[in-house]
């Protein structure tokens, strides 16, 4: 334990006991408490701060860890960061927010207390200090703290001019987020709270999927608006949200899809002054579970529903939902599932560093890059490096078992192509015919409840290329006009006494059970039918799967250098006729390409 003392001679100031008497900032003259493993590195009043751009990098040590004292912000209205040679033991709880919120037009908020900003992040948007407060208030209501709470804030926590520290912060981002009592996701940033009808661009930024799976509760701080809600019970609902009482951050555990009680979700709420917050996965349900939430006084039509918009639309919360839902005990035994969800949750993100892609979703997969090895915009070579340490530890290709419906990228064709990241907004993805469409567009393509079961592991080497051994079969193109009444949704039709099947892009292939590798078939490259997975339903149990043989899903693949192989499509065989892929040869693949990168 530190006195401060000893902290002195290495503090180019020192700790106030007496603040100038203020209308708005009161007069004390208690020392502050020591913090167990801390020292103190920065203590100032609000109104030295306010419109200034802090650096704190002269106060503090790099490869460190450090919190903001949430006790100084409330009651002091002062700034007080704390510095940690070890992870820190006392409560604290991480933010979660986007570097450029945008306030809607019409916003309710309103700075009172005002802004600072912090060197080497002047791009990103002011730190109100309202927010500050107001999310300390949040995580210390109805809860007593010998010490603390305290709030890590990346921008305030992490010295944004030392890129050293930024690398070894990145290596614990994981257990920061992991190891705190809740996580405090604001959705319009840093600058300003949201309402709950705002639309904002949290859930389509690159951190902060590990923001909220890492830690066990997240809620989400909000700007309460009454227009978003209607009743006559309205007061004695909102009456019992301020009762706080023992204060877990748990969701509500169960709704009735049937209730039409139109404050079911009220029940997980906390109000306090101009703000409340909610479980992030009670808004999750409420966006995803279609209730009737009035966002004015005059009910909507019957044909519309009003769903809150603070967190995005329906698709991006259900792959976020799904991916929550996949990292509870209950799925433990199919981490596969887990990781399929992450990877598809992770593509409809955007950042304004090609490399964070992967650097923010590494962790989650028990890996840690070093990330001085990559420069900023070499998301191919980290996200092989990647999966590589993922085939490594003996898991599967959980990527090519979630993401095996989309457009390859020609460099690694077992990933489709990468969205365009950028600073703000939504990830945007081109297609093979050029256009360019939003990458959620594509993920609505795949059914978020359903997951691969039995999807091959193997290795991956520098080349991009995934080495794996499959169940695999001849085939050969044939053009549509010879396997008439063949589509997408016809199934497997059996002409001239083969079967054949339309694929994913509408290619028609027929199918040679009896073809050996090396049999001349026709003029063109040999081509594989080879078995990924079988697709089966989330809320199957483990017993219902070795029961059921289930859709089977196999790539079409077609060799572009001898013994080389790229992804052309995909299929779904029906159970019916999954066993014209289970009959198939077991064989090696290397799956990867076709350009070189």
């Amino acid at each position: 334990m530190s006195c401060f003392s000893c902290l002195l001679p290495r503090l180019p100031f020192t700790p106030r006991k007496v603040l100038a008497q203020s209308p708005s900032y009161p007069t004390y003259d208690e020392e502050l408490k020591p913090i167990p493993g801390g020292q103190l590195i920065f203590h100032e009043r609000f109104p030295d701060i306010i419109n200034t751009t802090l650096d704190i990098a002269q106060r503090a040590t790099p490869r460190r860890f450090r919190l903001v004292d949430c006790y100084q912000l409330i009651h002091k209205n002062e700034l007080c960061i704390y510095e940690f040679e070890t992870f820190p033991t006392v409560p604290y709880a991480p933010l979660s927010y986007v570097w450029r919120g945008r306030a809607a037009a019409g916003s309710d908020w309103k700075e009172d207390l005002g802004t600072f900003s912090v060197k080497g992040a002047e791009d990103g948007d002011p730190i109100s200090l309202d927010v500050l407060k107001t999310v300390s208030q949040a995580v210390s209501l109805g809860r007593q703290f010998p010490i603390g709470p305290f709030l890590w804030v990346d921008r305030l926590c992490i010295l944004q001019t030392d890129k050293s520290d930024k690398a070894w912060q990145i290596s614990h981002m994981f257990k920061i987020y992991n190891s705190c009592m809740v996580c405090v996701i604001l959705p319009g940033g840093i600058r300003h709270l949201a309402r709950l009808d705002e639309e904002t661009d949290w859930i389509h930024r690159g951190w902060t999927l590990q923001e909220s799976l890492a830690p066990e509760k997240v809620i989400v701080l909000f700007l309460f608006s009454r227009n978003f809600f209607e009743g006559d019970d309205l007061d004695k609902v909102l009456e019992n949200c301020e009762n706080y009482g023992d204060q877990t951050f748990a969701p509500i555990q169960q709704v009735d899809s049937e209730d039409s009680d139109s404050h079911k979700y009220l029940k997980a709420m906390k109000k306090f002054g101009r703000a409340a917050w909610m479980p992030l996965d009670s808004l999750l349900d409420a966006t995803t579970d279609n209730p009737r939430w009035q966002l004015t006084r005059m009910p909507p039509p019957e044909d519309m529903i009003n769903n809150p918009a603070i967190l995005g639309g329906y698709t991006e919360c259900d792959l976020l939902q799904m991916a929550r839902t996949a990292s509870t005990v209950s799925y433990q035994g199919r981490q596969e599932w887990r990781e399929q969800a992450i990877w598809r949750s992770s593509f409809i993100r955007t950042s304004s560093r090609p490399v964070d892609m992967i650097f923010s979703i590494m962790q989650l997969f028990d890996v840690n890059l070093d990330t001085t090895k990559f420069k900023e915009d070499n998301r191919l070579g980290a996200t092989i490096a990647l999966a590589s340490e993922i085939l490594q530890r003996g898991k599967t290709a959980s990527w090519l078992g979630s993401l095996f419906t989309l457009d390859s990228c020609p460099q690694i064709c077992t990933f489709p192509y990468f969205p365009k990241t950028s600073v703000s907004g939504k990830a945007m993805v081109s297609k093979n015919n050029g256009d360019e469409v939003e990458m959620i567009r594509e993920m609505e393509k795949i059914p978020t409840y359903r997951w691969l079961d039995k999807v091959p592991g193997g290795r991956m080497d520098e080349a991009g290329y995934f080495i794996f051994t499959s169940p695999a079969v001849r085939i050969t193109r044939v053009p549509n006009a010879q396997a008439p009444g063949v589509d997408q949704y016809s199934g497997t039709k059996e002409i001239d006494g083969f079967m054949h099947f339309a694929a994913e892009d509408e290619s028609s292939w027929r199918i040679y059970p009896e073809a050996s590798d090396i049999q001349k078939l026709d003029k063109s490259p040999r081509t594989f039918m080879v078995f990924l997975g079988k697709q089966v339903a989330h809320i199957s149990s483990i017993e219902e799967l070795e029961e059921n043989e289930g859709e089977s899903i196999v790539l079409v693949v077609e060799e572009h250098a001898p013994e080389r192989f790229h992804k052309i499509s995909c299929y779904l065989f029906s159970e019916s006729s999954s066993y014209l892929i289970r009959q198939g040869m077991e064989r090696q693949f290397y799956l990867g390409g076709p350009e070189a990168f």
